[in-house]
């Protein structure tokens, strides 16, 4: 199986989920699409409330079996789409270290259960338990009152933010 990411228009990533699947799976039925979100504290102090947030907002994972002409086109057509990673003249298959991050998540499903972190912004940190657990990253925000941190990680050759919430995360 081949996997790919496809950049769309953030707050879609669940529509276009949904509407590439159904595009998809009549030319591959073995073809699978990915949204991750994870559960994160909202709210003040006396008001937190759990919510769903996207892991990496804007991307979709997918599989094929081969990513045709044909495949690439449908999802080309799809309200939303952005373009291919890397770019559209160059889609790339992920590999390496992109590909080892998406087999762990997809061990956890695409709804990732909370996280916890306790440290401050610009260390190394890694992730203890969980869907993502042994990755590192580096912390760019701490936000002790909501118990939410958005940590940078290396991805697709560029570095991406991501918001996590305070949960079995500790000091590299």
């Amino acid at each position: 199986m081949e996997y790919y990411c496809v950049y769309v228009k953030s707050g879609k990533e669940a529509q276009f989920r949904n509407d590439a699947a159904a595009a998809v799976l009549p030319l591959d039925d073995s073809a699978e699409f990915y949204f991750f979100s994870s559960r994160l504290w909202k709210g003040k102090a006396s008001r937190l409330v759990k919510e769903d947030k996207p892991l990496f907002p804007c991307y979709v994972f997918f599989k094929v079996r081969a990513l045709t002409t044909e495949i690439a086109e449908r999802l080309r057509k799809l309200g939303g789409f952005g373009r291919f990673l890397m770019s559209d003249d160059n889609i790339q298959q992920l590999r390496g270290a992109d590909y080892d991050v998406l087999q762990k998540l997809l061990v956890w499903g695409q709804r990732l259960p909370m996280s916890r972190a306790s440290y401050k912004e610009g260390e190394r940190i890694k992730i203890l338990s969980g869907p993502l657990k042994d990755f590192e990253a580096q912390i760019y925000h701490v936000d002790r009152r909501s118990q939410r941190v958005i940590v940078q990680v290396s991805l697709f050759g560029g570095v991406s933010k991501m918001e996590l919430s305070y949960e079995n995360v500790g000091k590299v």
